[in-house]
């Protein structure tokens, strides 16, 4: 077993990822890591990395103050950065690992650049997805659309991105088992907000070789 070392950025298409990954390499570990920009207001963030830890302490150590990250815990659960001007989460224990997600908030007027740094997962990888309201993310860290990325929808199923507002992409609306006329599109370092009428499953098989 090699390691190579991989730069990802949320710039990279799914073909660029793939070949950097695969070129004349056979049975690696990735290693490497990802640039997400963060850009002002709402936006959603995935770290897409197994690194030395999952940690939001640890993950985004010094965004912007007011800065709020929001997990899903039957409702949008707010974590302010540096509300008590402590320059700390308000839960710093919050882990964000591959598969899963949130919504974070920029309150300057520029991006800022938060780095994940760790290894690309490999071989079956499964995130479950309850019924209702969850995060999710691609394990894989991909630029493309969420059916090439190897969600397969269900009926019920409504994927929830950010445009100045959310905007939703039902999957089977008009009963042609489609997500309509836009795909949610997913790039590397972003989760989406998935409601599922009965829960499921995200499996996909990835190997480097």
């Amino acid at each position: 077993m090699r390691t190579k070392t991989l730069l990802l950025t949320a710039a990279f298409s799914a073909a660029g990822v793939i070949a950097s990954m695969a070129a004349g390499v056979s049975s690696v570990n990735v290693v490497g890591y990802i640039n997400a920009s963060v850009p002002p207001g709402f936006s959603f963030i995935a770290n897409q990395l197994v690194g030395a830890s999952s940690k939001l302490s640890d993950l985004i150590p010094n965004p912007p103050s007011g800065t709020v990250l929001y997990s899903w815990d039957g409702g949008f659960v707010a974590d302010p950065f540096d509300q008590l001007g402590d320059s700390t989460w308000g839960n710093g224990d919050l882990t964000l690992t591959p598969g899963g997600g949130a919504l974070i908030f920029n309150p300057d007027s520029k991006n800022f650049t938060v780095t994940f740094v760790g290894e690309v997962k490999q071989g079956t990888l499964t995130t479950t997805i309850p019924k209702g309201f969850s995060f999710v993310s691609s394990q894989v860290p991909q630029d493309g659309d969420i059916d090439a990325l190897s969600y397969q929808g269900k009926d019920g199923d409504v994927v929830y991105l950010w445009d100045n507002g959310f905007v939703a992409y039902p999957y089977n609306q008009l009963g042609d088992d489609s997500w309509g006329a836009v795909t949610p599109h997913l790039g590397v370092g972003q989760s989406a907000l998935i409601f599922s009428a009965n829960g499921g499953s995200w499996t996909r098989n990835f190997t480097v070789q």
